[in-house]
This record gives C-alpha cells, sequence and structure tokens, in this order.
C-alpha cells in the first residue's frame, strides 16, 4: 500500500463514525459501526481536487414511517482516500485507535445531541456529513461539518490526529513572516530590527536572523507581562483563537488520540484566562537543517506558560520553529530549505478549555 496520511485519512473516518451515529440515531455506535459505513461507501472519483465518494443511507424517526436521508461526503488526496477505502487500512493498530476515537467523539456530546433530536422530531430530514478537504479552497480551518436541510448544525470540526500540539503555522523566515506571526500579539518592530534582521539573511544568516525576531519579540512580552497582564492575556487568547478557527465563529478543535476525542474551544479561552498569571520564556535548540548556512545552528522559540492548581507552572502555548528540506533526496534531486513557524498547545490549554 502506498505511503499515505493518517492525519487526512482521520477526517474520513470521523465522517463515517458521525454518519453512523445518524444512522442508528438511538443506540451508542462502535468500531464494526464505523468500519461498515466505510465498507458501504461508493467507489470514489477522482477529479481535478482529489478523490470524493458520496453515498446516501436511510435512517429512520422514532415515526418508522418518517425516514431521513444521511449523506456521507468524503474528500481525499487519491492515495489518502485509497487507504481510507482500504479495508487492510483498519488492521493497523494506530487506525484502529483513530476509529475507537472517533466513536467516543460520535457517541458524546453535540453529535449525540442532535442525533436525538433529529430521531425524535418525526420530521424528514436531509443530514449531510462533509469532509471536502481538498473541495473547499476558502482557507477554512473546518474539515469535518454536519449540515442538516442547508444549514450547519452545532459546530464546524477541525481536525487533529494523534498526539499532535499544532494548530497553527506561519511559513517562511522573511520579515513579512515574523510581522505576520507577531504583530497579532502586540509586537512592535523598529526599523533597526527590520533592517539588521534583512541584512542577516543576505549574508545567509538565518538562525542568526530568526533569533533577532524571536528575541526582540520576547523582550516585548516579557514587559507586557509585567505591566499589563490583561492585555497580555487578551492577545494570546486572540491569537490562539485565529490560528485554531481562522476567525470563524463555531469552529472546535478535536484531537482523536489514545482512542479518545478530546474537544478545544477556543472561542472560550479569554474568560477561561480572566485572572490567570501568564508567565513568558525564550529558550533555544540546535538544529542540523542549516548545513551550509552561514552563522549560528541555533533556532530560538517562546514559550508562555500558567500556574496549575498547585501553582506548579505549565505550558500554555509554544511559538517554535520546523526546518525541513535543504536535503539531497533518494532520487538525487535537491530540496530547499523550508522553514515554519509553529503555534502549539500545551497542557494548561487542555485544562482550561477541553
Amino acid at each position: 500500500m502506498a505511503k499515505f496520511n493518517k492525519g487526512d485519512v482521520s477526517e474520513g473516518i470521523l465522517a463515517a463514525a458521525i454518519t453512523a451515529r445518524f444512522r442508528s440515531k438511538t443506540k451508542k455506535i462502535d468500531s464494526s459501526d464505523v468500519l461498515s459505513i466505510i465498507e458501504n461507501l461508493n467507489s470514489a472519483k477522482s477529479g481535478t481536487k482529489g478523490a470524493t465518494t458520496i453515498t446516501n443511507f436511510k435512517s429512520p424517526n422514532a415515526n418508522k414511517s418518517v425516514v431521513d436521508t444521511v449523506v456521507c461526503k468524503v474528500n481525499l488526496a487519491d492515495v489518502n482516500m485509497a487507504a481510507f477505502l482500504n479495508k487492510k487500512t483498519y488492521n493497523d493498530k494506530a487506525i484502529k485507535s483513530l476509529v475507537t476515537a472517533a466513536c467516543t467523539y460520535a457517541n458524546a456530546g453535540t453529535i449525540n445531541k442532535f442525533a436525538d433530536m433529529l430521531y425524535n422530531n418525526n420530521q424528514k430530514n436531509e443530514i449531510h456529513v462533509n469532509s471536502e478537504g481538498l473541495l473547499d479552497q476558502t482557507g477554512t480551518k473546518v474539515d469535518v461539518k454536519v449540515i442538516v436541510d442547508g444549514k450547519q448544525l452545532g459546530f464546524g470540526i477541525s481536525l487533529k490526529a494523534e498526539d499532535v500540539k499544532q494548530f497553527g503555522q506561519v511559513g517562511g523566515s522573511k520579515w513579512e513572516s515574523m510581522e505576520n506571526l507577531f504583530k497579532p500579539l502586540g509586537i512592535k518592530f523598529s526599523d533597526k530590527t527590520k533592517k539588521t534582521y534583512t541584512k542577516l539573511l543576505s549574508e545567509k544568516k538565518i538562525a542568526d536572523a530568526l533569533t533577532l525576531a524571536y528575541s526582540e519579540a520576547y523582550k516585548q512580552l516579557k514587559e507586557l507581562s509585567k505591566t499589563n497582564q490583561k492585555q497580555l492575556r487578551n492577545n494570546i487568547a486572540d491569537f490562539a483563537n485565529f490560528h485554531a478557527t481562522s476567525g470563524e465563529k463555531n469552529v472546535v478543535l478535536v484531537q482523536l488520540s489514545g482512542g479518545v476525542a478530546t474537544t478545544y474551544d477556543f472561542s472560550i479561552l479569554k474568560s477561561k484566562l480572566e485572572g490567570v498569571n501568564i508567565s513568558v520564556e525564550i529558550a533555544s535548540g540546535t538544529t542540523d537543517k542549516l548545513r551550509g548556512f552561514a552563522g549560528s545552528k541555533s533556532i530560538p522559540k517562546i514559550n508562555f506558560n500558567v500556574p496549575d492548581l498547585k501553582g506548579k507552572s505549565i505550558p500554555l502555548l509554544q511559538l517554535r520553529m520546523k526546518l525541513e528540506g535543504n536535503r539531497v533526496d533518494s532520487k538525487g534531486k535537491k530540496l530547499p530549505l523550508v522553514i515554519r513557524n509553529y503555534i502549539e498547545k500545551g497542557l494548561g490549554i487542555k485544562k482550561l478549555i477541553t
């Protein structure tokens, strides 16, 4: 089987789990119900934007003469769709865990509530469970959503598979990237910093340039933590919510990991941070991705911490860099250096908004 992306395949799995739950309505589902849905999906049709499968299922109301239509629509890249529809994929331990976690989500909270509502309303509804992936080019963070009679039901889901901390990113090392990353946190860089940063980049001293920007941002954030905690809290909450939802309303982040589904509602972070003291620290790590570049090989990261119930400092958010490429692949092709600035959630986020 060709290599596939488990995170992308998990979008189809969650759509199948939600479909199974709306199909059954009155009983909680398990892995066998999800696999049954997947096995009964129509063959996928390839297009200019990946492959798409659309399948209708019937679901009765309390009044058995009233029958709803549940439409499961999944769109994935061809290689991921092939894996999603392949029975052998579900022999993998990690995939089995994702299926179990998807069942956990579909059996609880809003999906459970709406399944009960749609069963008892005794109205003929058309329920669309959409995992549109490549088809939705609006810049949305939503991976899976439920549409009933043309209206979105509950929250759109931004999905993360397995133990992934990253939920946002700003790509690149150009000066504009540093402004895009730090300006929402209230950082105002001087012309001198911009000039020095640009000069370091021109000298191929990438790590030195990034360290300069992160260090200047840290100084301002550290000062803000001393002088105006309220503003710092608001800046961080707005920053995190934007990267989690792209500014969309009614979006939650759902993480499928260890057979469990955890739902993060970033819209409530600001209220949950009220009165919480946030500390800021800067650290650095070494990288082997800068071979051939001048200057330092040490890259920075910024941590935002909060106290737990016992007063112990725990991570809230982290800003760090992910460096890839700058190597020759198995076919002898030179891959360029790719730099991404990751926004990652910590234990503090989980304790506050799940």
